[in-house]
């Protein structure tokens, strides 16, 4: 699976995969379309449905513009919504185990446990490594 896949399947896992903006002249729609930005971060994000009906296609077209899923695979910031999605289907377990292996060879693990060391792995892996064990939970207690 190539890097954006990845993060199209943790944004629909994450619920994130119907957001649009809404643009004028080249400019994005402030919140509740109260003035215009040049800065994405700021613009209002919609559902579809919503950005549909603010279409406006005649002498000053209002156009809609689907928004890319967030960079998961590199943005540490998006770790949260991930660990909330776990947390709602009560797989803690299953991805802790997850990320140990991806963090930490089978040896190393097995060597790991038997010293008894605790890892905090949220903090020692990178965030491709996160993501991987995101999508190994989720997909396989999907089957």
């Amino acid at each position: 699976m190539i890097e954006q896949d990845k993060n199209w399947a943790i944004a629909m896992l994450c619920g994130r995969t119907d957001r649009w903006v809404l643009m004028k002249h080249g400019l994005y729609y402030r919140q509740e379309g109260h003035g215009y930005t040049a800065k994405i971060e700021e613009a209002w994000i919609v559902t579809e449905k919503e950005a549909s009906e603010h279409v406006y296609p005649h002498d000053e077209p209002v156009t809609k513009h689907a928004l890319p899923p967030p960079d998961y695979l590199n943005d540490y910031n998006t770790r949260n919504e991930m660990i909330t999605v776990v947390k709602s289907r009560s797989l803690e377990k299953d991805f802790g185990e997850k990320l140990f292996k991806v963090v930490i060879d089978l040896d190393g693990a097995k060597t790991a446990e038997a010293l008894g060391f605790k890892v905090w792995l949220g903090a020692s892996c990178t965030q491709a490594e996160f993501c991987h064990a995101f999508l190994e939970t989720m997909f396989l207690a999907d089957l």
